[in-house]
């Protein structure tokens, strides 16, 4: 929890120039503005604000706080619970703008703070955080609201059928079994609803027509997880159902915001810009919606916001004829990162003052208190800690208080709280196993055959389901159902179709014979591998130092069972004297590339190198950034070798290597060329392995059998599996996703240029980038032409092959 005295910390400011006066004409119904609110003063400015705002009379009203960028939001959220007890709400924008079919996972958390709001007063949140562009989208009518909501009861009556019938009228789908909102599945009597607000569907139980029980439950393990006395479901009229998003009746936050409510601007100059742009992308993103799109004007919108008691913040206050304030406040120097430079940095920056440090977590909070306990703020008792996020740090000049994050010192991008999303999960399906009608199966007895459908068959008196399969010359023979293990579907190794066995021929018995002396071979080859690993002791590294516990604690992020299983296996083995060779399997975002950061320290501080093989440019860019910033607070040399890297670079990275000052080296196919020479190669990093050709993975079994290799996967090939599950390679598995990771959607569709266009909207409205993978350089240019049409607002830049170095280093500084 944040320190009480940054809680008490927005009171200061009452002190301040100016202060006073723009909270007097804020009070009398008039505007202000206030400058001086660099870095995350804008939060501490905010929480002023909304505690001048409890002691006015008009205590029923709310703080708004409008951002310019929705990627601020995030940070803005971190920051202000640093400064205010009082709850907080956000508004976040349409992450479409609301144009495309389908239900928008954020217009959930929108209806829901309607309802907040037209709801009793004790339940309003008391500060609102939103973006320029979510104000520019509209919001679900209270009248609307109140028409579609009805409220089911325990002990009351329902009519399952005209309730289902009222459902289907609001655009919402029957369904068997219900795992996205708008959704209901009848069962006798049992009814579950899933409504666009709720985190977790409702499963009805009905008596007859009087519900016996109300309970959320779990979509996937259908579990029951608590139990309601009552729950309003809403389910609002749609205008069209080409436009899902918007309701028939709309309205803007500031039509249903209380009547003594402020607004405060930050930055008005990039909002009035934000605003146009916004307005210019979703416009064009619903042009063909018409007129559901219901988009608001910017003019409009401020318009309504300036019939409020309004405020803007800037770092830099512009000119203006309401009343102002300036505050006494100023931006932090930049520090070097370093650690010995940190601490004089420190005591420059903390002279005669108290600094606050805000440390994410607990673990990096007793880092840092052990790491900078020999500076001068420490040692004369002027250096303090709180718990939290601060994405920019600021000086009080009166009050000579200093705030710095963490991520400040050592120069490391902070990362923003991510906000629990709605739950919108659905049942697993192995898809490895699912069978359809056409698809090639391999029978075990039999050979390769086509499966042509399931088919009621009568055996012994009884109906039983069959597995039709198909052989040559248009032979069947049908499988049980309850004999499903004998029929395995049929992955080949090429596009090619495989030709049908026929039965009773030999063919069959010739390929599994062939497969089992391929079998045989591979497998004398494992074990003369394993034998040589086994036979020759490898470096034992030392047991885990204070600097690697450092290392480990600067994380900023809670590791999960499977993480934390991972890193005392990956730890073990690096310890033990014979050289590791560890598969990591986990999806996109599952933390394998920090339990391979923790390795490659463990084995760079033992003063061994360690060398990351990569298979493509790009990603060798992202691994240097990542591994660059993870290690800024300590004494290595990290170095990258790919087509990006100059001749001179390239050079000197060789020699570094061959000398033994450089310690880490991130790279392609580059690393695994014949004139690489290491001075004391102690750990090799391989990241999807089969990405690489059959030279490149030669290299690395004769690495293999003397140097400590962890590989990283998210698709391990069936044969880098088996050797795992055999016990030829040891094998750590990530299954466990970490806290509120957005799993990676995946959608095959056709050539559309409204959902292209859709997809990016999303991405640039979040302040993000668009990869755009095309498969022929030929017409690239094409294609990029066509994409320049869709979102002329865009920056597009081409990247291929046939790019120079320095083109290529053009296009990876524009990422």
């Amino acid at each position: 929890m944040p320190a009480g005295r940054l809680l008490g910390l927005a009171n200061t400011l009452d002190t301040h120039n100016g202060f006073a006066e723009v909270v007097a004409s804020l009070r009398a119904g008039h505007g202000g503005t206030i400058g001086g609110t660099w870095g995350s003063a804008s939060a501490l400015t905010a929480a002023a604000l909304a505690e001048a705002l409890a002691a006015s009379p008009e205590r029923a009203g709310l703080l708004v706080v409008v951002l310019p960028h929705s990627a601020d939001a995030d940070f803005f959220l971190d920051d202000l619970a640093l400064f205010t007890p009082f709850p907080v709400a956000v508004l976040p924008a349409l992450e479409d703008g609301g144009v495309s079919s389908g239900v928008d996972p954020t217009e959930a958390d929108r209806l829901a703070l309607v309802k907040r709001l037209i709801g009793p007063a004790a339940a309003h949140p008391r500060i609102i955080v939103t973006t320029i562009q979510a104000l520019l989208s509209p919001l679900a009518d209270p009248r609307e609201i109140e028409a579609g909501t009805r409220q089911l009861v325990v002990g009351g009556r329902l009519d399952p059928a005209e309730l289902a019938d009222w459902l289907v009228a609001r655009g919402w789908e029957a369904a068997d079994a219900i795992d996205t909102p708008g959704t209901f599945a009848r069962r006798g009597g049992i009814l579950d609803l899933f409504a666009t607000d709720w985190e977790r569907p409702v499963r009805v139980e009905l008596f007859g027509d009087e519900i016996e029980s109300l309970r959320t439950f779990d979509t996937v393990s259908q579990r029951s997880v608590d139990a309601l006395d009552a729950i309003d479901l809403t389910a609002l009229e749609r205008s069209a159902p080409e436009s899902k998003a918007f309701p028939a009746r709309r309205t803007q936050l500031a039509d249903i915001a209380p009547s003594g409510s402020w607004w405060a601007l930050v930055e008005p100059g990039e909002l009035a810009e934000e605003a146009q742009r916004a307005h210019q992308r979703l416009a064009h993103a619903g042009a063909d919606a018409g007129p559901t799109a219901g988009l608001s004007d910017p003019a409009e919108v401020f318009a309504r916001i300036y019939r409020f008691p309004s405020v803007t913040l800037s770092a830099v206050a512009p000119s203006s004829m309401e009343s102002t304030a300036l505050l006494a406040i100023e931006s932090v120097e930049r520090f070097t990162g370093v650690l010995d430079r940190v601490r004089e940095e420190l005591e420059t920056v903390g002279r005669d003052q108290e600094v606050w440090v805000i440390a994410p977590t607990a673990a990096e909070e007793k880092r840092l208190s052990e790491l900078l306990a020999d500076c001068a703020p420490a040692q004369s008792g002027r250096l303090h800690f709180a718990r939290g996020h601060l994405s920019g740090g600021f000086r009080l000049v009166p009050e000579k208080i200093v705030l710095i994050s963490s991520a400040e010192l050592f120069r490391r991008e902070d990362v923003a709280t991510s906000r629990p999303t709605k739950q919108r999960l659905s049942r697993a399906i192995d898809t490895f196993l699912d069978l359809h009608e056409g698809d090639y199966v391999v029978h075990v007895a039999h050979g390769i055959g086509r499966y042509k459908g399931l088919k009621l068959l009568e055996k012994h008196g009884r109906t039983e389901e069959f597995l039709e399969i198909e052989f040559a010359e248009s032979t069947r023979i049908y499988v049980p159902a309850s004999c499903i293990e004998l029929v395995q579907k049929y992955v080949g190794g090429t596009k090619l179709a495989p030709k049908l066995a026929k039965i009773g021929g030999t063919l069959w018995e010739r390929q599994k014979a062939a497969v089992e002396r391929a079998v045989a071979d591979m497998a004398a080859d494992m074990i003369q591998l394993q034998a040589r690993r086994e036979s020759r002791p490898g470096a034992a590294f030392p047991p885990d130092t204070p600097w690697q516990r450092s290392f480990e604690e600067s994380f900023p992020f809670d590791e999960t069972p499977d993480q934390l299983t991972a890193i005392e296996a990956i730890r073990a083995d690096l310890e033990r004297p014979r050289p590791m060779d560890r598969l990591l399997c986990g999806d996109v975002g599952f933390g394998k590339t920090e339990m391979a950061m923790r390795a490659a320290f463990k084995v760079a501080e033992a003063g061994s190198q360690v060398a990351v093989l990569v298979p493509t440019t790009v990603l060798a860019e992202q691994h240097r950034r990542t591994f660059v910033a993870r290690f800024a607070e300590f004494p290595f040399t990290i170095r990258a070798l790919s087509r990006l890297t100059g001749t001179k670079e390239e050079r000197d990275t060789l020699e570094g290597l061959a000398r033994g000052t450089v310690d880490i080296v991130i790279g392609t196919h580059r690393i695994a060329q014949t004139d690489m020479h290491f001075a004391n190669l102690g750990l090799v990093v391989v990241d999807e392995e089969q990405r690489f050709g059959v030279d490149v993975k030669e290299k690395l079994k004769a690495l293999r059998a003397s140097v400590d290799v962890l590989t990283m996967t998210a698709t391990p090939i069936p044969r880098t599996l088996h050797m795992a599950m055999l016990g030829i390679r040891d094998i750590s598995n990530l299954t466990t996703p970490p806290a509120n990771r957005i799993a990676v959607e995946t959608r095959v569709a056709r050539w559309d240029e409204r959902l292209i266009r859709g997809a990016i909207d999303r991405e640039l409205a979040r302040g993000g980038q668009v990869f755009f993978v095309h498969n022929r350089i030929n017409d690239i240019h094409k294609v990029a032409h066509r994409l320049s049409q869709i979102v002329p607002e865009a920056t597009i830049v081409i990247a291929h092959g046939r790019l120079s170095e320095s083109e290529l280093e053009e296009v990876m500084l524009a990422f």
